[in-house]
């Protein structure tokens, strides 16, 4: 086998057993909040973990894989100093529109209580 094949085997492993693990990290997660809430508050949980789930793609605006694909050519033309750079850039722009997102739900938190949820648990 080669170093090349070997690597993507073990990568693919790796994924394969660190997905199982979160996948039942999440179902213990989910038990204990259906033991601890009622149905109403749970319904409600995961009614605004999904909208924040769908709001999340916006957040990064395809910087994470552009970053990917300027840090290999970089790493291809050993230019480590552009690299670093490039990796603290998308950082700063990912921080500043989290922020930025964060601010606009927090502002329209009432609204979304009102007109979206429909109850006032979820604000």
């Amino acid at each position: 086998m080669s170093d090349y094949t070997r690597t993507a085997v073990r990568g693919a492993g790796y994924i394969f057993v660190f997905s199982i693990i979160g996948a039942f990290f999440s179902y213990l997660a989910r038990i204990l909040l259906a033991k601890n809430l009622s149905l109403e508050e749970f319904g409600l949980f995961f009614a605004v973990f999904t909208f924040f789930n769908f709001l999340s793609p916006f957040k990064s605006l395809g910087l994470g894989s552009a970053m990917i694909k300027y840090l290999s050519e970089f790493k291809a033309k050993k230019e480590l100093n552009n690299a670093s750079s490039t990796v603290l850039i998308t950082l700063f722009f990912q921080l500043i529109l989290t922020f930025v997102f964060s601010l606009i739900i927090i502002s329209f938190a009432g609204f979304l209580t009102e007109n979206y949820f429909k109850n006032e648990m979820a604000f």
